[in-house]
């Protein structure tokens, strides 16, 4: 029997797709591993333009105020100021007609843009009652406070010369009930009607502020106007107050809320904004519970997708300049974190870390049309994390290695068994070739040769014997 012959005709190896399937596992574990440790994008890696904030829009020059002509544009240099803005002894024409936009008043409102204001604020006086500064003069420094009662954009009141896009008018009553008219250079954001505020600027003149009567008709109280850069509102900068006012979920934020955190941020150092930073919270428990986590101090990892410059105009913190960083987590959560330091050497897709104050969640729209909700931290700066690869490349060949070890020892386990019964099989084959009386036979033979004692056969002459089957057995 040709055993050679069994063993090739014994059947397909059907180990071999144990093998397979440990390798492919292997392989498909240490992808899992690595990029769950090392995070992509799941977006194309084609950079894409950062959008730049959207520029003012050319403002329209004219040259004509109220009902007087200024300076004709041509006898004046390119980028030169009129002369009604520089000259103080055009404030010896202040009348008291209800026309604000008049020479006096594009006098101070230049004024007001370009005055120093520590030194303003020495020379200022309190302002006095109705009957007593109606005797001041025109331009006398003066300090109020008060509570804001209206704001109005005044889009009328404009020095395009000058770069003073239009004028804010606010109405102030004083803790006496006096009513003030504030005219300002720039509007602060983050402060809204009911708060106090604080006025620094030069008094004008007294305006007859028409009153309409029950009957239609007009009455005027005459209200002392008074001219400043901006009204000030930084005793809500240190209000926490303000986070009690911001609802999740909303397309945009609350201003004052937003600086609030903007100036508690500036107070304090990176080092101890990483350690008030509360890790447990994690990206998914601010989503799920963005009201409880207003306000605490958190810390973001993910990778950076965009940064971009946002220049404020006056604000209740103070802040001229802050950033818009945009970072996705591993799992997905899409934080919009603004820094107070401005992120150099940082590019798209750099693995960041974010120590700061979360304020909120709040909803936009994509650049798809899709509405998605983004979580609003406050922090100082962006950090880098730098990855070498060896800490994936250990754990990806530590796994490699386990997996390895695992299949060959099922190779081994799955050999050992096949041969076991490749061995039966033989042993089952021979038996059922043999002979059945093949023992009984070789038995017979022993004790007939025994019997002979030993006796050889002639020469040329073979000893035949037969068996009990008729056989000849030499």
């Amino acid at each position: 029997m040709d055993f050679k012959v069994i063993a090739a005709d014994k059947g397909p190896k059907s180990y071999y797709g144990f093998i397979w399937v440990a390798v492919l596992t292997g392989a498909l574990l240490i992808l899992v591993y690595g990029t769950d440790l090392i995070p992509h994008r799941k977006e194309d890696k084609q950079p894409k333009k950062q959008e730049s904030p959207p520029a003012h829009r050319e403002r329209s020059r004219t040259t004509k105020i109220g009902s007087v002509w200024s300076e004709p544009e041509a006898q004046r240099e390119q980028g030169e100021i009129p002369r009604y803005l520089t000259d103080p002894s055009i404030l010896e024409h202040t009348g008291s007609s209800a026309v604000v936009d008049t020479y006096p008043f594009y006098y101070l409102l230049y004024q007001a843009k370009t005055a120093d204001l520590a030194r303003l604020s020495k020379a200022a006086r309190p302002v006095p009652g109705r009957a007593e500064i109606a005797n001041w003069d025109p331009g006398t420094p003066v300090s109020l406070q008060g509570t804001i009662l209206s704001i109005k954009q005044r889009k009328d009141l404009c020095i395009p010369e000058a770069e003073i896009p239009h004028a804010t008018q606010y109405e102030i009553k004083d803790d006496d009930g006096g009513l003030y008219l504030v005219f300002t250079v720039y509007r602060v954001r983050g402060l809204t009607s009911d708060d106090k505020v604080k006025v620094v600027g030069r008094y004008l003149r007294l305006y007859p502020k028409p009153n309409m009567e029950a009957g239609g008709e007009a009455s005027y109280t005459p209200t002392p106007l008074i001219v400043a850069r901006q009204v000030d509102g930084s005793r809500y900068a240190d209000d926490r107050s303000c986070l009690e006012q911001v609802t999740d979920g909303t397309f945009g934020h609350e201003v004052k809320a937003f600086f609030y955190l903007a100036n508690l941020v500036r107070g304090l150092s990176q080092e101890e904004l990483k350690r008030r930073a509360d890790e447990t919270l994690t990206p998914r428990a601010l989503q799920k519970s963005p009201a409880a986590a207003r306000g605490r101090f958190v810390g973001v990892q993910g990778l950076l997708i965009l940064t971009q410059e946002v220049r404020d105009t006056p604000n209740i913190a103070g802040v001229e300049r802050f950033y818009w960083c945009i970072v996705r987590t591993r799992d997905d959560q899409w934080f919009w974190v603004y820094t107070l330091e401005e992120p150099k050497g940082f590019e798209r897709d750099d693995m960041v870390k974010v120590y700061g104050v979360f304020l909120k969640s709040r909803r936009y729209v994509s650049r798809g049309k899709f509405e998605r909700t983004a979580l609003l931290v406050m922090a100082r700066r962006l950090t880098r994390l730098e990855y070498s690869g060896t800490s994936s490349l250990a754990v990806a060949t530590l796994i490699g290695g386990i997996i390895v070890i695992v299949g060959l020892t099922v190779v081994v386990v799955i050999e050992r068994r096949k041969g076991r019964e490749f061995g039966g099989h033989v042993r089952r084959l021979s038996a059922r070739n043999r002979p059945q009386n093949l023992n009984q036979t070789a038995r017979a033979l022993t004790s007939r040769r025994r019997g002979t004692n030993g006796a050889q056969s002639a020469p040329g002459q073979e000893q035949n014997t037969s068996g009990e089957d008729g056989r000849i057995v030499r």
